[in-house]
């Protein structure tokens, strides 16, 4: 079942290594919210290990990377690409987009901390602490 597509300043739950667990769970916040069409038009800035620099990287491009590296994880086919800060888990912005279930699953951009679940209905939130 697809999930709603998150909106900018929302504050939802990420849920770092796929783990739903307390020692797990972060806050985070909606900074952005791309349509896929546009998205190759946004940048990053990323760390190339050949070129020992950073680099400029279209988001489209991360998708499609990450879409063949996790191809168990994540939908081979994305309406939206959103951005979020997690600030007790990293300093950089963490990308998401569509899992193979109608999630939300974030890339990897420079390291494996951004690795996650974000929960876009609480649902996991909810179970997590026994809310009904």
């Amino acid at each position: 079942m697809m999930q709603p597509v998150p909106e900018q300043g929302e504050m939802l739950w990420f849920y770092a290594n796929d783990q739903v667990k307390e020692k797990t769970e972060y806050q985070a916040k909606v900074i952005r919210v791309y349509d896929y069409w546009d998205s190759d038009k946004r940048v990053i800035y990323k760390y190339d290990d050949v070129l020992q620099d950073t680099v400029e990287n279209p988001i489209m491009d991360l998708w499609m990377e990450n879409t063949m590296d996790m191809f168990w994880i994540l939908n081979h086919e994305t309406d939206y690409i959103i951005e979020i800060i997690v600030p007790d888990l990293c300093p950089q912005p963490i990308f998401v987009a569509r899992d193979i279930d109608g999630g939300w699953h974030s890339m990897i951009t420079i390291t494996e901390k951004e690795f996650g679940i974000l929960d876009v209905t609480g649902e996991l939130y909810r179970k997590l602490h026994g809310i009904k």
